[in-house]
């Protein structure tokens, strides 16, 4: 788009200004047209399309206050981060802070010197601030995670069943309904709870091709053994270690860190203090591997992670989609394993009948178990069979180790990377990037936020490729915005002229 239609184009606009893009990833710009134009929304988006940008548009285009509910504090704190350093006036109002932090992210929405305020389920529905929000200006009303509203769902969360008071409450204001895995039962318990009948649904599809799948047997007294090949396959990058119990984090945790990775337990016995902790390694430590139990991670969008591995089955496809969706963000090739025993299905089958649930949700939790076995066992494309559980059909994929043999090799023979599509781009300097990356994270603990908040991977990639010489090319590059090049600019220059 010229500049000029850029102009005329607030979304266009916005895009550039503030997030660094020249135009809509696929899927992105009709979601952000009609939340922008006024309708009620439904949107599945594979994770890494960029779904937080379809809503985050509309919010600086359109006059008012945007409310966005999230599940997690550390997903709301992430977007938050991430939206101010790019020069969005953005909030939010949580738990984790002071009564006087959250006092003056109140007011200044109130007084309309914030784009965007995050917020809790249970926060939103409050009486008290139903009626606060009635009396303000509202541009729109997003709820993120939305599946957690299917009360069949893989991760059903009570309080989003209060959201379904928002469309009545606010008739005027549009709402967003925003997710990554939903099925078709999913997706229509969504419309009927959160949005109008008029609404407008998109689908974009659930494939992350940049995402190659394996699964691997156990052998055993060798499992350590296997999972240690799979993370130095890593080579040195970021990933994340799934585990089914707590106990089980902390030792293989410790095991690993005795190997020499950079590697620490996650899960929700531990207090609040070691999980901030924990989160804070894994978002600015060079290659951290949290050892977690699916209590970690939900929404947090650390673009490079290279690596998922499951050392224990999840408990179906649709939290095994969403688990892996955490790896690869930023749309490099990346690895998505698991390790399978029928141990582990046992210990599922156990935990299913034990839970003291329904009978019927002991049902469907079983057949969600045999559905995974499937796909654990299928002789065919994994991908093939992982998307056709969400209704999408797909040729053969090329990158899963049913494609592709040596995808499911251990070191030394480490799982294949796949390839991303399109033309090979200019090969960076390694030793500048390695400077460049040194400076990122001088400039995001001096600020104590993520190092990715700072800049992505890609962008680095592309400032040691180009060496801009001046501030107007570095801001020609992809990921450099105009608050991040009077932020970030100077210093940059100085580390790519250092290197010439």
């Amino acid at each position: 788009m010229s500049d000029a239609g850029a102009l005329s184009d607030p979304l266009a606009a916005a895009l550039r200004r503030h997030f660094c893009f020249d135009s809509f990833r696929p899927g992105q710009e009709q979601v952000a047209r009609a939340l922008n134009g006024g309708r009620d929304v439904l949107a599945v988006m594979p994770t890494g399309a960029g779904k937080s940008l379809c809503y985050q548009l509309p919010a600086l285009a359109r006059e008012g206050l945007a409310v966005v509910v999230s599940p997690l504090i550390a997903l709301m704190q992430d977007q938050v981060q991430r939206l101010q350093a790019n020069g969005i006036a953005a909030d939010t109002v949580n738990s984790n802070r002071s009564r006087e932090e959250n006092v003056a992210a109140w007011k200044a929405a109130a007084r309309g010197a914030l784009d965007l305020l995050y917020m809790s389920p249970e926060r939103l529905t409050d009486a008290r601030m139903l009626e606060a929000l009635a009396r303000l200006k509202l541009a729109l009303l997003v709820v993120d995670e939305a599946h957690c509203v299917s009360q069949w769902g893989h991760d059903f969360r009570p309080e989003y069943l209060a959201l379904g008071c928002l469309k009545e409450r606010f008739p005027g204001v549009p709402i967003g309904a925003f997710t990554a895995t939903a099925d078709r039962a999913t997706r229509a318990e969504i419309a009927r709870v959160l949005l109008r009948p008029d609404h407008a649904a998109f689908v974009a599809g659930f494939d992350r091709p940049n995402i190659a799948l394996s699964v691997i047997r156990k052998r055993k007294g060798a499992v350590d053994e296997q999972i240690l090949g799979l993370v130095r396959a890593g080579g040195g990058e970021s990933g994340i270690v799934y585990c089914l119990s707590r106990a089980e984090t902390e030792r293989l945790a410790a095991r690993l860190s005795a190997a020499g990775i950079n590697a620490f337990p996650y899960h929700a016995g531990m207090d609040a203090e070691a999980r901030r902790a924990a989160l804070d390694r894994f978002l600015t430590e060079p290659g951290a591997v949290p050892v977690a139990t699916v209590a970690f991670g939900m929404g947090i969008d650390k673009p490079d992670v290279r690596f998922v591995v499951h050392a224990a089955l999840p408990a179906g496809l649709e939290a095994y989609y969403q688990e892996i969706g955490r790896a690869g963000r930023d749309g490099l090739p990346s690895v998505a394993t698991m390790l399978f025993g029928w141990n582990d299905v046992m210990a599922r089958r156990r935990m299913i009948d034990g839970s003291g649930a329904p009978e019927e949700r002991k049902r469907l939790e079983h057949a969600r178990l045999k559905r995974l076995v499937d796909y654990a066992e299928t002789a065919s494309c994994r991908r093939q069979f992982l998307l056709r559980h969400f209704g999408e059909a797909i040729d053969p994929c090329g990158a899963c180790d049913v494609c592709d043999a040596a995808l499911g090799a251990i070191a030394p023979g480490a799982p294949a990377r796949v390839t991303a599509p399109g033309p090979a781009p200019r090969a960076p300097d390694p030793e500048l990037l390695a400077a460049l990356k040194r400076l990122r994270l001088e400039l995001a603990r001096a600020r104590r936020v993520p190092a990715y908040v700072v800049f992505h991977d890609a962008t680095l990639a592309a400032i040691a490729a180009a060496r801009p010489a001046t501030l107007d090319a570095l801001g020609a590059l992809p990921g450099v915005g105009a608050k991040k090049l009077a932020d970030f600019g100077p210093a940059v220059l100085e580390v790519v002229r250092a290197a010439r």
